[in-house]
């Protein structure tokens, strides 16, 4: 003779224990998808704001290095909207450096992208700053 067992109410006990793992999983997916696409954003205006800014002649006697500069940042200001207004969670450089024929415009970038989701013990490692940097060469080069 079988005894037979029940099982009533098993699948909701087992869905309960498990809830909590899977929402831990979900959310620190959200998290680290939303900062991956904020490191990819940053990094992608940072080297094509380089690349803006290497295509403007300094000039005959070089005079005109402010004009690359102030490319530059205007490329990074329209890009990122964060750093549009000057806020605090935005720094950027963009600078000349080298003699030429090897004068580089050098662009700089770091951000504090907000959390979406407050997972605990994130807050520590500090994952909410990016930072990416670009160079690229000149076009025009005076000898």
């Amino acid at each position: 003779m079988r005894r037979e067992t029940r099982r009533r109410g098993a699948n909701a006990i087992e869905f309960a224990m498990l809830l909590p793992l899977y929402v831990s999983l979900t959310s620190t997916t959200i998290v680290f998808s939303w900062l991956f696409f904020q490191r990819s954003a940053v990094t992608t205006a940072t080297v094509d704001a380089c690349r803006v800014a290497s295509l403007i002649d300094p000039g005959p006697e070089e005079e005109d290095l402010g004009l690359i500069i102030a490319a530059g940042e205007k490329y990074l200001k329209a890009e990122l909207s964060q750093c549009d207004d000057g806020g605090e969670g935005c720094t950027m450089e963009v600078r000349v450096v080298h003699a030429a024929p090897f004068r580089t415009v050098e662009c700089e970038v770091t951000l504090k992208v907000p959390m979406l989701i407050s997972v605990p013990g994130m807050a520590d490692l500090k994952l909410e700053q990016v930072h990416a940097t670009g160079a690229r060469r000149l076009e025009h080069q005076v000898y």
